[in-house]
């Protein structure tokens, strides 16, 4: 199966986009255990990814359980930002700071101001590992491992451009989360 085309749109400009800005920070270790029933994986069918999602009550506390339901929410958003080129939400998910972050939202964006789009992406989060950050982060922050899955899908960069079709993909997206009182966001992330 082919890579996984991460923020599908942002894959295809150049791998350099998926460094994130982590820069060399220590990797916590992380337990590697069978998925429990909430870790079964979430799937967004693309007739319901074009509603946009709505963070989960499980997602609203500051533990691994809402880090793990937070990570599934992200990659609802992603799906719904993808597939109909409304970023608000998925741009509340994030740190300011998150390169990685506002570089798959600006090609997005761009995409869609140029009459271009993504038809049938659909990201499956088939697994979430977390380990609580050693290095003296703050409270809440979290380094999540999330194994994610897409179907084939057609990215049109414009209306003038050619339809492209995308294979399907799988690939672990390594995101760092940080918690405040308004909830989780994703701080960076990183494909490997």
């Amino acid at each position: 199966m082919a890579r996984l085309h991460l923020l599908a749109a942002a894959a295809v400009l150049a791998p350099v986009l998926l460094a994130g800005c982590g820069g060399n920070e220590p990797e916590p270790q992380l337990p590697d255990t069978a998925p429990s029933p909430s870790s079964t994986p979430s799937a967004s069918p693309a007739a319901e990814a074009t509603q946009e999602p709505t963070l989960p009550p499980e997602a609203e506390g500051n533990d691994e359980a809402a880090a793990e339901a937070f990570v599934r929410y992200y990659w609802d958003a992603v799906d719904y930002a993808q597939l109909t080129g409304d970023l608000k939400a998925l741009k509340k998910l994030s740190l300011p700071s998150c390169a990685s972050c506002n570089s798959g939202n600006e090609y997005v964006s761009n995409m869609y101001a140029n009459g271009g789009s993504l038809q049938g992406v659909d990201y499956t989060v088939n697994r979430v590992r977390l380990a609580k950050r050693s290095d003296g982060a703050d409270f809440g922050t979290y380094r999540a491992e999330a194994e994610l899955s897409n179907g084939a899908y057609t990215e049109q960069a414009s209306s003038s451009a050619e339809p492209v079709d995308r294979p399907a993909g799988t690939g672990t997206a390594v995101m760092d989360l940080t918690w405040d009182k308004t909830g989780f966001s994703v701080a960076t992330w990183t494909l490997r």
